[in-house]
């Protein structure tokens, strides 16, 4: 059958760089990477930590960014807000207003992922999460038809019911991390490496 069909992503032959260190194995062009503006967040401060409650694009990007795409690109969350760091993305945060972004990262201090945070994200090809996280929800890449790559840096996480439903990704993981097997989450597992 015929069709629209999905547009071609282009591929850079570039390694990851995580943490100032190069990672083979698997190729995006993601880019360089901007922090996410405190000012397009809204989140709670509940003892010493932060949860990202939303991001909001319209008050990161400028209205011909969210038109042309000029705004996608590669978005780190911050590790930081009001000098607590960042231990939860919650339910729904990015599900609205996440949309432009193309590429995203998680920082280490993160723990915990609530269900639906990165749902019906069309423009999604590529997440990486830091060494920290030990649960994702229910949903969370629902229907984020284009994510094409979830790098982990950590061990696998507990996980929760339909993660990737509608979504086709490959999962990369670290050699040494524990608790991976050949699938995760019902979707392929592969090895990410060092570069000399």
């Amino acid at each position: 059958l015929g069709g629209c069909g999905v547009e071609k992503e282009s591929v850079n032959k570039e390694p990851v760089v995580w943490r100032g260190v190069k990672w083979a194995g698997l190729n995006l062009n993601a880019g360089p990477a901007k922090e996410i503006p405190v000012t397009a967040l809204q989140y709670k401060i509940k003892s010493d930590s932060v949860t990202i409650t939303q991001y909001m694009d319209f008050m990161h990007l400028t209205t011909s960014e969210l038109i042309s795409d000029a705004g996608s690109g590669h978005y780190v969350i911050p590790e930081q807000i009001e000098g607590k760091p960042v231990t939860c993305i919650g339910r729904y945060s990015f599900e609205a207003f996440g949309g432009s972004l193309t590429h995203i990262t998680i920082p280490d201090s993160v723990t915990s992922i609530e269900q639906d945070a990165f749902k019906f994200l069309d423009k999604l090809v590529s997440i990486t999460i830091g060494n920290s996280v030990t649960s994702i929800g229910n949903r969370t890449f629902y229907r984020s038809k284009r994510l094409r790559a979830v790098i982990f840096f950590g061990d696998a996480p507990e996980v929760g019911a339909l993660v990737f439903k509608g979504a086709g990704p490959t999962i990369y993981r670290k050699p040494d991390a524990k608790g991976w097997n050949d699938t995760f989450a019902g979707r392929p597992v592969q090895l990410i490496t060092k570069t000399p």
